[in-house]
This record gives structure tokens, sequence and C-alpha cells, in this order.
């Protein structure tokens, strides 16, 4: 399996309390999901999405997402992808620094162009302190309405990985002053993602 190494420099800001960005409702109710036949042939590539986040002024942001989904740009359908942690993923995205991410999905979709990966998010709990110097716990953010876009563009090729990471940053002063989750959001196509192999399995000693 090659590596699609196309780098995407698309950079998007939301207010996750606005009009939102992004690596699912978490999708809202009544959004139509795409099929997974690709009605152009039956090319199908891995799409391989992962978050991480860059360093800021918060104690912790827990994050609760549902879903996750990506937007056909010929069809104008949506395919929703199965979640590698199961129904719910939590995780404290301040832990997600430096060379840490974690991995939303893997798996195979049909080939083609996409515009947009939605994550929907069920809950925003933020730790952080305020002007007075007072430390908050179990603040729950509004993340109206329920759901991140990330406008962005990226290809799928039948046969080939294409691994995206996002990279979201909150918006502490957003955060403090109004209870909404903003972050700022930027994607990339990760270059020279190498599988890991699946170990075969050692053959059986030859009789003597």
């Amino acid at each position: 399996m090659s590596t699609n190494n196309r780098t995407l420099g698309i950079y998007a800001a939301s207010g996750i309390g606005i009009a939102i960005i992004l690596i699912a409702a978490i999708f809202a109710s009544g959004i139509p999901l795409g099929t997974d036949q690709n009605q152009t042939g039956d090319q199908r590539g891995t799409l391989w999405v992962s978050i991480k986040d860059a360093p800021v002024d918060l104690h912790k942001l827990v994050l609760t997402i549902n879903g996750i989904y990506i937007l056909n740009a010929d069809e104008d359908s949506w395919t929703e992808l199965t979640l590698k942690e199961g129904e719910l993923t939590k995780f404290d995205l301040l832990q997600l620094t430096g060379d840490k991410s974690l991995k939303l999905t893997e798996q195979e979709v049909p080939a083609g162009d996409y515009s947009k990966i939605r994550l929907a998010v069920t809950e925003a709990i933020a730790t952080y302190t305020d002007k007075k110097g007072e430390a908050f716990t179990d603040v729950s953010l509004r993340v109206p309405p329920e759901r991140i876009d990330i406008i962005t563009s990226f290809n799928i090729e039948g046969g080939q990985l294409t691994a995206l990471m996002i990279d979201m940053q909150p918006d502490t002063a957003a955060i403090s002053n109004s209870g909404n989750f903003k972050p700022i959001v930027k994607m990339a196509v990760i270059p020279e993602v190498t599988p890991t192999p699946t170990p075969s399995p050692s053959p059986p000693p030859t009789p003597t």
C-alpha cells in the first residue's frame, strides 16, 4: 500500500458555538449519510484520521465525540466513519501535544474527492483559571450545534492510505468570556505514513 503525500494547506477557524469547523453530530439530526458504494466504480482507499492539540493556557479540556463523517465533494453525500474507541470517544485534548495524537478512525472508504470532515461533539468540559486567579473545574462549555465542521479538500485514491491530522487549538479567551468552545483548527495530510505490518505466523517445525 503506497502513501498519498499531498499536503493540505487548509486552515479553518470557527466558533464551536458559532459556525463550526471539523477529525462529527455529533452530528445534528437530519444529516443524510452517504453510502459505502462508490457509484463511479469499486475503487476504495484507506482513510486514517487523527487529532492533536497545540499548547494553550488551560488545565484540562475533555471532549466527547460520538461520530465522524466525511463529505463527498462530487456527490454531496456524507459517509459515516467508525470510531476506533467505539460509539463514544472521550479524551483530554490538552494531553495530545507534541508528538502525541489520538487516532480517531482508520477504515476503507470510496475513492474520490472530499470537501469536509465533521465531528459530532456531545460534551466539552474545561478546567481553567479565570481573571481573578480562581480555578474552576468541570465547567461545561456550550457546543452549538453539537458539531465541528472542517472545510478542506483531500483526495482518496484506490489502494492508497491517506492519513489526515487535525490540529485543534482552543481559544481560551473565548472560553473564559462566553463559555463557548471556539477552537482554531488546521488540518493536513500526513506524509510518508507507513502502515504497521501484520506479523506472519511462524511456520511449523519440519519433522525429522
